[in-house]
């Protein structure tokens, strides 16, 4: 006889399947990309070589992470329906300590990528006066919406209060927006330099620049809108537990797949930087800065 507590577990069970086999496909891309950005990196040699070879890897290890801690937590949803209850109260420990590493490595990696972001903000302005100030307020921004992430997750994990997490990607929002603003906003007034220096042969260049930044936030941006719909979603009917599961399948994944993107389109198209001319100072736009 099928009791409802099987049934409870063999539905969560099913949940975990689908968020797994998500997370492996778009895994599946991911390493497919990490591989050409890495070769295309040691063909190219661009500046800023080894700041993108490290935090590949980096992002790399945790994308992978994730991907054990997910199969770990199906393998565990699998064991769930055929055990006694205390074997699956043990199990339920277990998986909220699961849980809780999910959410730390998620937000590991948005802090990786997101550093990433601002890397490439500063290259942008380095020929500034005082590049560092134009980044000061998106490192806070950054600083302040990890260490409030660790918390959340923690909180509402371990504890038996909430901690609306909506506002973690609020504060992703805001940062992403002023950084893509601030990079898009200095690569156009170059592009308006270089007009007045008369080397109008490179807007093309600088007009591509804006179009790749701009298309990659714009699919982190959406990935967002859907994160924070699965969030305000009360989860009540299996469709959307299904729906949130999808986005969480996906999300950690993601978050890698748009700047390996990045990396591997830059790489592609910009072989050779471009230089100041006619004695007015122009900021580089190389690889490194897109």
């Amino acid at each position: 006889m099928i009791t409802p507590a099987f049934e409870e577990a063999w539905s969560l069970a099913v949940l975990d399947v689908i968020k797994t086999a998500i997370a492996l496909s778009f895994n599946g891309i991911y390493v497919s990309l990490s591989v050409l950005a890495l070769y295309l990196l040691r063909y190219r040699r661009p500046t800023g070589f080894r700041i993108f070879v490290n935090a590949i890897a980096i992002m790399f290890v945790l994308a992978m992470t994730q991907i054990a801690l997910q199969i770990t937590t199906l393998v565990l949803s699998m064991r769930a329906p055929t055990t006694n209850p205390l074997e699956w109260r043990e199990l339920q420990r277990v998986t909220v300590v699961l849980e809780f590493l999910e959410f730390f490595f998620l937000i590991t990696n948005n802090l990786i990528t997101e550093s990433l972001l601002i890397y490439r903000c500063y290259a942008i302005w380095s020929t500034y006066s005082k590049p560092m100030g134009v980044i000061a307020l998106p490192i806070f921004l950054l600083f302040c919406a990890s260490v409030f992430a660790y918390t959340t997750a923690a909180w509402n994990v371990f504890t038996s209060h909430y901690i609306d997490s909506r506002i973690v990607l609020a504060f992703a929002f805001a940062n992403n927006a002023l950084v893509t603003a601030l990079s898009i906003g200095r690569i156009w007034y170059t592009r308006r330099q270089m007009k007045t220096v008369g080397r109008s042969n490179l807007i093309r260049r600088y007009n591509t620049a804006i179009a790749m930044l701009l298309e990659s936030a714009t699919i982190y941006f959406l990935f967002l809108c859907v994160a924070l719909l699965a969030m305000s979603m009360t989860p009540a009917h299996q469709q959307t537990l299904t729906f949130s599961h999808v986005v969480y399948g996906f999300g950690g994944q993601l978050l890698n797949l748009v700047p390996t993107l990045l990396i591997v389109q830059a790489s592609c198209i910009y072989k050779t930087p471009v230089r100041a001319t006619h004695d007015v100072e122009i900021p580089v736009l190389e690889m490194k800065t897109i």
